[in-house]
Order: C-alpha cells, then structure tokens, then sequence
C-alpha cells in the first residue's frame, strides 16, 4: 500500500511539468510554505485527494520581467490554488480554471483581472492596499483572464489620492472596475457601412461616445478624414473650450472626422502627443499582422459627464486573438 502511494505521489509530481516549481509536501489539504511571504495549499482537491491531484505551482521568478498572480478557489485564500505568470511580451493570459476563483494574491504587485478570454469584459485592478484580495467580491467566480495593470491604475498613482473607502477599511479607486470593449447595458450601433474600418459605437447620456470597436486592416490605413467646423464645435461644447476634437478611431486607421460618433473632446497634449503615438502603434500593429480588432472605452466621472478622464484601448490580433496592446491614457 505504501509503495502505491509513492508511485502515486511521483507520478502526481512529474505531471506538474518542468515550468512547474512545487514546494512543500503534496499530501491532502497541508499547507507548506511557499517563497518568502506567501503560502500554498498543496495541489488536492478535497475527497480522494491522491486520485485527484490539483496542480498549483509557486511563482517562477521575483524579476521584473514576471508577473506571478496567485489564484484560489475560495475566500481568505483557501482551497486549491493555480498561478499564472505574465511576461514581458504577454499581455494578456487566460486562466487555467475560468469562472472559479474567489480570491488573489499579487504577491505585491499590480494586476487586472478580467471577466472573459484575451482580456475584455468586466475588469477589476488589485494591488497593495487595494480592497478585496481575500475575497473577490465583484469578480467572484469570473475570473477568466489576467493582464498587467495600465499605466495610470491608482496603484501606479498611489492609493492615497482619490480614493474612496470601502467596507474593512479598504481603499479603491473609482476607476479600479470598469469595462473594456462592449457594454452590455447599452445598445449596440452598428456601422451601416461594410467597408468601413469602424465596426459599432455606444453612446450614452447626452450624447458622449462610451465605447467603440473597429477591425482594421491594411486598405484602410491613410483613408480617414480630419474633422470639420462642426465636429469641433461638438468636442468643444462637450468639454473645454480648448480642447482638440480627437479622433476615437485615428483618421490614420480609417476613421471619419466628421462623424460625432468618432469625436470626443480631448486634451491638445494629448491628442497630439502620447494619443498620437498610441495611435502609430496601433497602425505599425495593423502593418505588420495584416488584420487587428481594436476598441476604445472611455471612462468618465459621472454618470452625466461629457469630457472623458481616461481612455482604455486595446488591441489584439483578429486572426490569433493574441492581445498586441492593453492600456489606458488620462485626458487631463
């Protein structure tokens, strides 16, 4: 009997994979130490826990270059566990167990954890600091995906401004939860034109452009139009008087300048700065894979605000869904 156990237990251990480090004992529901301030339950489902091993690996590097993001099946951390590791070039991850998490460890540092495949969908941020690692709450049981945080998350910021108090003493942001891509409250408008790169809108209270999805591909590069007296006129009375009418989809990758639905009112350094290369990304992107599918978000502060905060935008090739870019920009 004994001897069938090890050979069980040897072969449970050379299933994890050489990508695989597992520290600790690997017998049912004992907790081992995992790194230097984090611990792991070893890798059996409750019930015949020999017969059905679970894996869960510890984090494969402390470098810069790797993101580990511990996810486990119930709260406060408990039952089985799996990591997932980002890296440099990806970024963006799909779970091993979709739709099962209640809880994460970030070991620290910053994640996003999304709602459905490639990053799109509901999304929370986590961080030091941030509310609810023990128990996911709004994320609970939806984790599908994982990505690193964008570049102006509050935790990149730093958690003491803007922040509002949640239940526990926690801090978040407003800005922590969002969407990116489609909205599921709000309806669809879709492009009645079939050769045209900007695929549908969403527009919300008093006019303001929510959300935007194009597919672009190489014929549409170069053909879009500037915008017109009366798409700035348009920016300017929904934000500043200054403001440029930037482009939600470039006029560089096809976009109208003087349809409303592609207008926003932006910030001139902006637009004409981090926007602008932002936007030649998109288009080096679209050169090089031939076919991407691009969206927008833009996230205001309030529900009846016109001028945007912040813009979400990502960018994944159509053909092997792999996420290219994912990140925000302020509109300040």
């Amino acid at each position: 009997m004994l001897l069938h156990v090890l050979v069980l237990l040897a072969s449970a251990w050379s299933a994890l994979g050489s990508d695989c480090s597992w520290q600790g004992i690997p017998w049912c529901g004992l907790i081992g130490s995992c790194g230097k301030d984090h611990y792991m339950r070893t890798g059996f489902n409750h019930g015949s826990c020999i017969l059905q091993v679970t894996r869960y690996c510890c984090p494969k590097s402390d470098g810069d270059d790797v993101q580990d993001v511990i996810l486990c099946e119930h709260d406060q951390f408990n039952g089985d566990c799996i990591v997932t590791s980002l890296t440099g070039n990806k970024k963006c991850l799909n779970v091993e167990k979709s739709d099962w998490a209640s809880s994460v460890n970030t070991l620290g540092k910053c994640v996003r954890l999304y709602e459905h495949e490639n990053c799109e969908g509901k999304s929370k941020a986590y961080y030091p600091g941030s509310f609810g690692h023990d128990n996911l709450w709004e994320m609970n049981d939806l984790v599908t995906s994982v990505g690193y945080c964008y570049d102006h998350d509050q935790a990149k910021e730093g958690c003491d401004r803007a922040k509002r108090q949640i239940g526990g003493g926690g801090c978040q942001w407003a800005a922590d939860v969002l969407t990116v891509g489609f909205l599921p409250w709000l309806r669809r408008i879709q492009n009645p034109n079939p050769d045209s790169a900007a695929r549908w809108w969403q527009i919300g209270h008093n006019d303001r452009v929510e959300s935007m999805e194009a597919v672009i591909e190489r014929r549409h590069l170069g053909r879009g139009t500037d915008t017109n007296p009366a798409t700035r006129d348009f920016a300017q009375q929904m934000g500043r008087s200054n403001d440029d009418a930037g482009h939600i989809l470039a006029s560089r990758l096809g976009g109208l300048g003087n349809d409303t639905a592609n207008i926003f009112p932006q910030s001139r350094n902006i637009n004409r700065g981090v926007w602008a290369q932002a936007e030649a990304d998109v288009a080096n992107a679209v050169q090089n894979r031939g076919r991407v599918r691009y969206t927008v978000n833009l996230e205001y502060d309030g529900h009846y605000e016109t001028r945007p905060f912040k813009i979400v935008y990502r960018v994944v090739d159509d053909t092997t869904g792999e996420v290219l870019f994912l990140n925000d920009l302020v509109n300040p």
